[in-house]
């Protein structure tokens, strides 16, 4: 199909593709037509059905139909991972689910969002960080200077201005004395859990 002036887009992803018109951003769908008009100052693709929208420099989510489903009321947001989603308000970090009620109280610092079922967490500034579980359990002690998420059972760290891996106990697979590292890709090939 023919794409208009002024059109920017991206891939698609569940069916609907992120489309910038003018200065405004919304969906199109595969036949190329206006899914979710382009309304929004700003926008993310969806996860878990739902996508970050942001205007007037607030953050909420609308659903795959267009829906404001979880109001314009946050300073920040990441994508719904595990059925939660990252959110900062009032200048700390909490978690959401996709209807929008507080899951995880507003009392972090600094926070990522989950992956696997951890997030990397720093209660106040200058606190180690450490992870907790979808329950708000630390269930990996507070010891790193950073924290990244959790790829096929590990997780990038900083400890001591190193990097290496921990497991989900904590422990080191990798030690840390890198001076950079990047996450773990795995293919079909080379996989150790992959069973054809």
């Amino acid at each position: 199909f023919r794409v208009a002036k002024n059109l920017t887009f991206n891939e698609f992803k569940g069916g609907l593709s992120r489309a910038k018109k003018g200065k405004l951003v919304g969906y199109l769908n595969t036949s190329g037509a206006w899914q979710i008009p382009a309304k929004w100052q700003d926008a993310w693709d969806f996860s878990e059905k739902r996508a970050i929208v942001r205007e007037a420099d607030k953050y909420g989510f609308i659903d795959q139909i267009g829906d404001l489903v979880i109001p314009l009321i946050y300073d920040d947001a990441g994508d719904f991972k595990d059925g939660l989603a990252l959110v900062k308000k009032d200048g700390k970090f909490g978690f959401i689910n996709a209807f929008g009620t507080t899951i995880i109280d507003f009392k972090y610092h600094a926070s990522g969002g989950f992956h696997e079922g951890l997030a990397p967490v720093q209660l106040n500034d200058g606190d180690k960080i450490g992870y907790i579980n979808l329950n708000d359990e630390m269930v990996i002690a507070p010891k790193f200077d950073n924290g990244l998420k959790f790829e096929n059972g590990i997780g990038m760290v900083e400890y001591d201005g190193k990097m290496g891996y921990i497991d989900r106990d904590g422990n080191f697979v990798i030690p840390a004395i890198y001076d950079r590292v990047n996450p773990f890709v795995y293919t079909e090939e080379t996989n150790p859990m992959f069973r054809p």
